[in-house]
Parts: structure tokens; C-alpha cells; sequence
């Protein structure tokens, strides 16, 4: 696929290089996630008993420094708020790599501390607990560290918000469930020279609380694209898939990293996708794919929702064709943002 700059139109791309702050393909964020007249209605807002889910891309601008906080109220339930911010593809558009979240309560001016954390390649995601009746201020800052330089920021957004008592039936199990291995086998045979499709529909896959790690070996006899999709719900799984080559299968270094992507409707099980595509020589590659929790979320075993498609195209496949589609077609589009 394009990248961002090569999508750009010759005279929109010499906006962008001159203006300090560009907005195209984005939405501010909100002032109120509670509130219906707070703004979030283009992103999926207000939150509705307990419920919410924001997947986007937001920009801070240099109004307040690079600063904006967004009011979130909880009403008589407890919450827990994932959220996942995500840089890679849109640092071009800030002179940093770096947005700074925090969840303050209003009340006491306390800091919340998140109760869990992830750290990723390009971005990073958090959970965090909010109390019954509380009210928050969610606040996201783009440090600079110079006066003149620009504070404006794109990044992807994913926030997710269910009620503490939503979180069991979201991985209840239907029957006894299906292990990791049956969806991501062992090996993959694509020595084929036509293309190649293997896909899993949704499966709910029985876990424990360590999680899971696959490897999936892939044998390449030609040039080929190598297009992978691991589909999940961001609330309750933290999924991570990359390619390694095969000889360096135990390497913590990946040579394709996967990206964070919206999937389907907000109210579908699987809302979210980790997408990795490249060209690959001749060769054995092992595609990985894991699943992480946070302490205590499981206590025996649970299931979560998965699929799993790959693709592999050779380079001599003739004529051309689409390979891969960005947003994906299941994905609403956000009102008001260009495409």
C-alpha cells in the first residue's frame, strides 16, 4: 500500500510541509465523554451505561501548549478504561515521538495509576480502574522542548470503557472452547506459485493467565507478499504478532512488525486487528502471535475471541491486484474526518 506522503495530493503535501500544525484525516478530541453535547458523538461518544469505545486518529494542536484534558464521569458503577495510544505512521506530522496520558481525580487532584502497561514498538497501551459516582479528567500532552517548535501531534486512539461486571462474560466460554494451536498451526504450506489463503473465522480460544505464544512456519519459494491478520477484542486481550526468519524464532527483534488497526463495528466481539504485510525473499519465516493479560484477570481459565488470516501473494502473480485495504471495509468512518 501507499504511505501517507505518496496518498497526499502534490498540493496537499506542500501544505503539509510548510504548515506547523495539519489536521487532514483527523478529529480533535472531545471535551466531555459523558456529556452528549461534549463532542465525542463523531467518535463514538457519549458513553452509555458504562460502555464506550473510541477507535480513531486525534490531534492534539498547539492550543494549551499541546495540552488537552477530556472529562469523563462514571455514574454508580465501577469502570475499567483501556486505552491504547499509537505513533507509528504519523510522525511526520509532530517533531517528537512522545504524548504523555494521565486520569486525574477531580475530586482530590490524585493521579490514577494505571494498573497495567504495555510498551510497543510505536506506541503503548493502559488499563485503568475508575471508582463508582467518581468523575476524571483523561489528559494528553505533547511535550516540546523548545518555545518555537509546534506541540501538534497526530496519533491513533484506540479507548475502550466497559463496567467491571461486563469484563467475566466477555470471556466466558461457549462449550470448552478451542486451543491456540488450532487456530495458529504449527506450519503453513505456501510452496504453491498461485495465491495462497488460509483464514479462521472467529473462534473463542481457551487461555490461562499466562497467555499464549504460537509460532506458525512459513517456507517461501519465491519473492512473495506476505500479508497477515490477527483479529481479537482490545479490551480483553493484549495481542502482539510479528515475522521473524525462522533460524531467529527466539529472537526478541522482529523484521516485520504488526500495526493497530480498527475491525469491524463497535459492538462486534473482535473490534480490533494487529495488520503486517511485506515483500519476502526466498526463505523459512515464523509468523508469532501472543496473548497477554493483565494480573489477575483470569482465574483458572477464560476465553477470547480470535481470527487469524494470512496471505501470501508471489511476485510473479500476473496482472497486479489490491492487496490490502486501509481503513478496513468493516470499519464505519468517522463523520466528518477525510479520507
Amino acid at each position: 500500500g501507499k504511505t501517507g506522503e505518496e496518498e497526499l495530493g502534490t498540493q496537499d503535501e506542500a501544505a503539509v510541509q510548510t504548515a506547523s500544525c495539519f489536521s487532514m484525516g483527523t478529529v480533535a478530541l472531545p471535551l466531555d465523554l459523558s456529556d452528549p453535547s461534549g463532542g465525542s458523538s463523531s467518535l463514538g461518544g457519549p458513553i452509555k451505561d458504562g460502555r464506550l469505545l473510541i477507535r480513531s486518529t486525534v490531534f492534539l494542536t498547539d492550543m494549551h501548549d499541546g495540552r488537552k484534558k477530556v472529562f469523563l464521569a462514571t455514574k454508580d458503577q465501577p469502570l475499567q478504561l483501556k486505552l491504547g495510544v499509537l505513533l507509528g505512521g504519523y510522525a511526520r506530522f509532530g517533531l517528537t515521538q512522545q504524548v504523555s496520558f494521565t486520569v486525574t481525580d477531580v475530586g482530590s487532584s490524585t493521579l490514577v495509576t494505571q494498573t497495567e502497561t504495555w510498551t510497543l514498538e510505536d506506541g503503548w497501551e493502559r488499563i485503568y480502574n475508575l471508582q463508582p459516582r467518581g468523575q476524571y479528567w483523561l489528559t494528553w500532552h505533547h511535550a516540546h522542548r523548545e518555545r518555537t517548535e509546534s506541540a501538534c501531534l497526530h496519533f491513533g486512539l484506540l479507548l475502550q470503557v466497559h463496567p467491571k461486571s461486563d469484563l467475566a462474560r466477555m470471556t466466558s466460554c461457549p462449550g470448552s472452547g478451542s486451543r491456540p494451536e488450532d487456530m495458529f498451526p504449527e506450519s503453513l504450506d505456501v510452496t504453491s506459485s498461485s495465491v495462497f489463503r488460509y483464514s479462521k473465522p472467529l473462534q473463542f480460544l481457551s487461555q490461562v493467565q499466562r497467555g499464549f505464544l504460537t509460532n506458525t512456519r512459513i517456507e517461501l519459494s519465491s519473492a512473495s507478499w506476505v500479508g497477515v491478520e490477527v483479529g481479537y477484542n482490545f479490551m480483553v486481550s493484549h495481542a502482539e504478532m510479528d515475522f521473524v526468519l525462522a533460524q531467529e524464532s527466539t529472537n526478541s527483534k522482529p523484521m516485520v512488525q504488526s500495526t493497530l488497526e480498527p475491525m469491524n463495528s463497535p459492538s462486534s466481539t473482535i473490534n480490533a486487528k494487529l495488520t503486517a504485510g511485506a515483500v519476502l525473499q526466498p526463505g523459512s519465516y515464523v509468523i508469532r502471535v501472543a496473548d497477554d493479560h493483565w494480573t489477575g484477570q483470569i482465574e483458572g481459565s477464560a476465553c477470547f475471541p480470535f481470527s487469524f488470516d494470512v496471505t501470501v501473494v508471489p511476485e510473479s502473480i500476473k496482472p497486479p491486484r489490491i492487496l490490502s485495504v486501509r481503513p478496513h471495509p468493516s470499519v464505519p468512518l468517522v463523520r466528518g474526518v477525510d479520507v
